[in-house]
């Protein structure tokens, strides 16, 4: 194999590494995303399960009156 089409080779090696590469980093960008997401509707369901407990403490308190 002469030089230059080592150097091509290896050239091309390096640009698959770099695609493949980049693709997993924008995958795990995309789970981390989604975790973000996951974890802000978790605190907003927690949230609204508080408030649903708070309005049925306040009905019953309501109705013993």
């Amino acid at each position: 194999m002469g030089e230059q089409t080592l150097r091509t080779l290896q050239r091309s090696e390096r640009m698959r590494y770099m695609t493949v590469f980049t693709k997993s980093i924008k995958k795990k960008n995309e789970v981390g995303m989604l975790q973000v997401e996951f974890l802000a509707l978790e605190k907003e369901k927690v949230q609204l399960q508080k408030d649903r407990g708070s309005l049925a403490a306040s009905f019953f308190s309501l109705s013993i009156i």
